[in-house]
């Protein structure tokens, strides 16, 4: 989520942490947070299984047979 430059606050939410001192009581999760959030965590989601599958394809290419 760092690398997605998702804001502190929206992480420890995520993860189900509280953020502590002053900055966890007056900074507060907003909408838009929540719309990165889950739009950075859907593309990861997205290009690991786009990876996996062409790691499949690779393997299957090269003759070992994949079981169904």
């Amino acid at each position: 989520m760092e690398e997605d430059g998702i804001p502190e606050i929206a992480q420890c939410a995520r993860m189900g942490h509280e953020l502590e001192g002053v900055r966890g009581i007056y900074t507060h999760v907003t909408d838009e947070m929540i719309e990165r959030l889950t739009a950075a965590l859907q593309a990861r989601w997205e290009k690991s299984l786009s990876d996996y599958l062409d790691w499949l394809g690779a393997l299957d290419s090269e003759g070992l047979a994949l079981a169904a």
